[in-house]
Parts: C-alpha cells; sequence; structure tokens
C-alpha cells in the first residue's frame, strides 16, 4: 500500500477524497467496500478519478484491508 501510495505522490497528486461509497457485507466479519476517488494536485485541480474496490475483513474490532484493486470509475460497485 506505501508503494501505491508514494507513486501518487511523485504523480503530483497531494490528497484523496471518496465522492461515493458502497458496503456490501458478505458475512459478519467480511465486506466487499468500493468508492469512487477523487485525486487532487497540490493546487487543488481534479488529477482524476477512478474506482476502487476492498475485500476487507474485521479482526479483534478492527477492519482491515486484505486486498484491492484500482479500476475504471464506471465499473465501480455503488
Amino acid at each position: 500500500m506505501q508503494v501505491f501510495l508514494t507513486h501518487l505522490k511523485e504523480e503530483g497528486v497531494s490528497h484523496v477524497k471518496w465522492s461515493e461509497v458502497s458496503i456490501h457485507f458478505l458475512d459478519k466479519n467480511i465486506a466487499l467496500v468500493s468508492n469512487i476517488a477523487e485525486r487532487y494536485t497540490q493546487s487543488g485541480a481534479l488529477f482524476n478519478k477512478v474506482g476502487a474496490s476492498y475485500y476487507v475483513y474485521l479482526v479483534d474490532g478492527e477492519w482491515k484491508i486484505s486486498a484491492f484493486a484500482v479500476h475504471d470509475v464506471k465499473n465501480t460497485l455503488l
């Protein structure tokens, strides 16, 4: 995950906002989370929009990301 975030910073992205989020519970401790991420430059200009999907699980009361994929925004599961 750190390598991914470092790469975004190198491309000029300073922050990311989630504009839409969807959570689908597969069980009490497993969920699929999808979102639309808006990436912005330091000047506040929109860099791009992407979809992202996460497989998360609950361990000791804390949600952990097991896997994630960044993809075309039009394929986001909302």
